[in-house]
């Protein structure tokens, strides 16, 4: 059985206006929730559940926090989350359970 390691994945943004084109503050997430086999599984998890379906390449990345403890994230971000054992990204939702 693998092992997997829950990610908190937060990135370096360009600025709001960049050549021309204004991005929307939504694509700004403040951080992803990953569950992987490792950092590579989680970035490729990050950028097939949502990345590549907004268009998006992957940013500078700012932070990575390995096993990071879901209960100290912003009590606002938990009721927006999948579980978090399972491979997957958790935060933000991407895709509804089952």
């Amino acid at each position: 059985m693998e092992q997997l390691t829950r990610y908190w994945i937060t990135f370096e943004y360009p600025p709001i206006k960049s050549e021309g084109v204004v991005v929307g503050t939504w694509e700004r997430q403040v951080g992803f929730g990953v569950t992987a086999t490792d950092v590579d599984d989680a970035i490729c998890i990050l950028r097939r559940e949502w990345l590549d379906r907004h268009g998006f390449d992957v940013p500078p990345v700012r932070q990575i926090v390995e096993d990071v403890d879901v209960s100290e994230l912003d009590d606002q971000l938990r009721p927006h989350m999948n579980p978090p054992n399972w491979r997957g990204m958790w935060f933000p939702r991407s895709q509804a359970l089952g």
